[in-house]
């Protein structure tokens, strides 16, 4: 199979989802902050047929029309809209979503629950913003709020929030160890001084807790694709990435342009929307968990080759862990052109081994990667 066939079939096979079954209980935060559904970040993911669900939402409402029963309800139905959505919400999700945010707001006007209801509704526009600022002033110390403080901060410019919240997110049981794990492997996927693109809470949430709670790679600049629809923050994130000029739209070209546009290398994260993907592919080569953005150096099959021996692998991370796949098939087709039958049943071994255990060996086979 030709690589550039590869690299399309691959993203459509596993799709860019960020919910996906739990493998491993997060551990307890303290008793009075415990929220009745963990975010995604703590391991809040949910799959279809994986054997293992999270309660149902019924379950939650049948304690009774309570502020908190309806605001877990609300978390659990995003979480699996998230999840049926490949980490995308509809236009009918979030009316869906608006719809329990009004109940809140009735039930409870003015409390935390109805302003982090609004909050999810609305994001990533400048109304979601206002709303975790009003959740922020009504109970500072929930946990639910941590993730989104720290996109806030980032959006916001505020170095010193974002490294508070990134140092709270790094508290024991905020961020499962399998996604902290994943985050290192993706900033070992890029050169020094990179930008790297992400684009949901479990890509970017612990990879800025990685870089500025435990200055893993302090010279990556992370860029939270969701919040490129504020033009300050595409400005900033323009002007700290040394480009000059003004930023473009919010649209893969601000990632094209911007890899002209400055003398740093610039990523995205494989965990990219697809419609990213597809429409800077051409320009893209893969570098282990991202994509460079820029024509491929005769040597990038041996980097690659370097960087995945130094992968974590990890097959704890939910839908992320399927990312793996993609430089692990690269290598394999790589190996095959060149006749290596050594490194080529190596590989085919170590994917097929690394696919099962995270449910995917049969789309390998569908992708024409797995022939036997």
């Amino acid at each position: 199979m030709h690589p550039r066939l590869l690299f399309i079939l691959l993203p459509a096979l596993f799709g860019i989802a960020r919910l996906a079954a739990q493998n491993t209980a997060p551990a307890a935060t303290a008793p009075q902050q415990q929220a009745a559904v963990p975010e995604p970040i703590q391991g809040a993911w949910y799959t279809a047929g994986a054997g293992q669900s999270m309660r149902t939402e019924r379950e939650y409402l049948d304690v009774g029309m309570t502020v908190q029963g309806n605001w877990n309800a609300l978390r659990q139905t995003r979480n699996e809209m998230l999840a049926t959505r490949s980490g995308q919400l509809l236009p009918e999700d979030r009316e869906q979503l608006r719809l329990r945010a009004d109940d809140l707001a009735r039930m409870a006007p003015n409390s935390f629950e109805a302003h982090m209801a609004r909050y999810y509704a609305e994001f990533p526009a400048t109304a979601a913003m206002e709303a975790l600022s009003a959740a922020y002033q009504v109970a500072p110390d929930r946990t639910e709020l941590a993730g989104p403080m720290l996109g806030a901060a980032l959006r916001n410019g505020d170095k010193a929030g974002v490294d508070q919240w990134a140092t709270r997110l790094a508290a024991p049981g905020m961020v499962t160890n399998p996604l902290l794990d994943y985050a290192t492997d993706l900033l070992a996927s890029v050169d020094r001084n990179a930008v790297i693109f992400t684009n949901g809470d479990l890509d970017t949430y612990p990879a800025l807790v990685r870089v500025h709670a435990g200055r893993v790679r302090p010279d990556v600049l992370i860029i939270d694709r969701r919040s490129l629809n504020d033009a300050a923050y595409r400005q900033r994130c323009w002007k700290d990435a040394g480009a000059k000029g003004q930023a473009p739209a919010d649209d893969p070209r601000f990632a094209s342009q911007l890899a002209v546009a400055t003398d740093r290398p610039v990523y995205l994260a494989a965990s990219m929307e697809r419609g990213w993907l597809d429409a800077l592919s051409p320009q893209l080569y893969c570098t282990g968990l991202a994509f460079r953005v820029g024509p491929a150096p005769a040597d990038h099959m041996r980097a690659l080759e370097q960087r995945w021996k130094a992968l974590h692998k990890t097959t704890e991370a939910g839908p992320l862990s399927r990312n793996y796949l993609m430089p692990g098939s690269l290598l394999l087709q790589h190996y095959r052109a060149a006749g290596d039958e050594g490194r080529t049943a190596a590989m085919e071994h170590e994917l097929r081994q690394l696919a099962k255990r995270i449910g995917a060996l049969d789309r390998l086979y569908q992708a024409g990667v797995l022939t036997h």
